[in-house]
């Protein structure tokens, strides 16, 4: 009981942490490395995906989502503008991102008048199972991702196994359900971002000059 309790207090601070933290590498190589390989699509999500769950985790008193989100929603934002700034996207984004906005902000208005959870849930849900996903089409399929911080997306990666250990503990099928998708999917843009770097040119050519 008295390890489920230290598990459970450990996550709630974890979790938060992780989630925030998890998108300044990006906001950082961002700036430094361009946007090449970057999903545009996956921050936008990333950005919309935290409306749902502040709601969810205030309706449903989960603290750690709303604290988690609040702090996502300004990460998400910052990196998504860097992100189409670099691409020359910023103006197309940040319409198609405020028109979904609103629409979440209505469906989230209507599910508490009527006292339903379940919409929200289901928006939440779906926006993080497939948040992953438009970065690891990318990160396969794009000619370069010098543009994709790894850091990033291992932390992602703890950050889905941290969410999934939470959910679990305090028996919440919306928190734990998204990680089934989103572990397989950090870790294959992780380990794909490795195979890419490691057998980029500028790895060979440095290799091939420190041998020498």
């Amino acid at each position: 009981m008295h390890t489920s309790a230290a598990a459970l207090a450990a996550l709630a601070i974890a979790c938060p942490v992780l989630t925030i933290g998890r998108g300044v590498p990006q906001a950082v190589r961002l700036m430094r490395r361009g946007a090449d390989g970057v999903s545009i699509l996956t921050w936008q999500l990333w950005l919309l995906v935290g409306e749902p769950w502040i709601a969810y985790g205030v309706i449903a008193h989960v603290p750690a989502e709303v604290v988690t989100n609040c702090a996502t929603t300004v990460v998400g934002a910052v990196t998504l503008v860097l992100a189409t700034r670099v691409a020359g996207t910023t103006a197309r984004a940040v319409t198609t991102s405020l028109v979904a906005s609103g629409a979440i902000v209505l469906l989230v208005a209507v599910s508490v008048r009527a006292h339903d959870l379940a919409p929200i849930s289901v928006v939440a849900v779906t926006g993080s199972i497939a948040m992953y996903l438009p970065q690891a089409v990318r990160t396969f399929r794009a000619p370069s991702v010098t543009g994709v911080s790894m850091s990033t997306w291992a932390l992602a990666l703890a950050t889905s196994v941290a969410w999934g250990a939470y959910g679990l503990l305090i028996a919440k099928v919306p928190v734990w359900l998204p990680s089934l998708v989103a572990v397989p999917t950090s870790a294959a843009i992780v380990v794909r971002l490795y195979a890419r770097r490691a057998g980029s040119p500028e790895r060979i050519v440095a290799s091939a000059s420190s041998a020498t």
